[in-house]
């Protein structure tokens, strides 16, 4: 099966919600003429669980909450600098100054940026959230449509944007800067590699002391989360407020429907998956 061809000067198809609130942050930014800083960092791959822990520690601090950076969907700065320029993260930092306030702060695509921005914003503290591949790379397939009614599906589609950069890693400063034809094969190889890569910036952040937390242990006791940011207060009350719709194949067995793939997939995450406490 051969999914979108990926182009990255190609013109690109983008829904225009995403124009709109491009729109209004050029406003806003406008009258914030610097970043402040942000109480809280979510760090972790897409589909994960950032945007529901996120949002339920919001709620339990009383704070804002920046869900992803509107400018970064709409026109991606790794479109017109690497990210690996000097100028780079920075320059993010600039084109959304004003969503950089106190709150908690969530944009995965900036995860691989988790030292730069600590280092940054010294005053905030942050959390990894991981989760099992297995189940995260399910949830992406199903994000990009590539599951229907439980099965991976074998006709061609158009991977929504801007999926097509982030199987890519065009938000990692150290991945090769090119693109490959996505067929099925490739498209969960390079899902595998993503997670690998988001699961070694844990790993190595644990290890300088910023705690993670894996998903399917922030569901079931989520007083965790609170013990390990030194917080108080009942976060399991904020479990009802979903900011993205959950995925229709959220349910579906992921090691049935991956099968096929379980064996590469393997090989590449089952190191990091085993020190962040996954038995595969």
């Amino acid at each position: 099966m051969t999914a979108q061809a990926a182009n990255p000067h190609a013109k690109i198809k983008r829904p225009s919600r995403f124009r709109l609130q491009a729109s209004a942050e050029h406003f806003k930014n406008f009258k914030n003429r610097l970043a402040a800083s942000p109480d809280y960092f979510v760090f972790g791959n897409q589909k994960s669980g950032t945007s529901l822990l996120a949002a339920a520690l919001a709620e339990v601090c009383d704070t804002a909450f920046t869900n992803d950076l509107a400018l970064e969907r709409y026109s991606p700065t790794y479109r017109h600098l690497h990210p690996s320029d000097s100028n780079y993260l920075e320059t993010v930092i600039n084109r959304s100054r004003h969503r950089f306030a106190s709150g908690v702060f969530k944009e995965p695509s900036l995860t691989f940026f988790w030292e730069d921005l600590l280092a940054r914003f010294s005053d905030a503290k942050a959390i990894f959230v991981v989760r099992n591949p297995f189940d995260n790379i399910r949830s992406c397939l199903d994000r990009m449509g590539f599951l229907v009614n439980g099965e991976l599906i074998s006709t061609p589609v158009e991977i929504p944007y801007p999926w097509t950069h982030l199987v890519n890693m065009r938000d990692n400063p150290n991945a090769p800067d090119y693109e490959t034809e996505l067929t099925l094969d490739v498209l969960i190889h390079k899902l595998a590699l993503r997670w690998q890569e988001m699961a070694k910036c844990a790993l190595k952040a644990w290890g300088k002391g910023t705690p993670f937390i894996r998903y399917e242990l922030f569901l079931q006791e989520p007083h965790v989360l609170m013990n390990q940011l030194g917080l108080e207060g009942n976060i399991k009350k904020a479990f009802d407020t979903f900011h993205q719709k959950p995925g229709a194949n959220r349910h579906v067995d992921a090691r049935f429907v991956l099968k096929q793939y379980e064996e590469d997939i393997l090989d590449i995450v089952a190191f990091e998956s085993k020190h962040l406490g996954y038995e595969l």
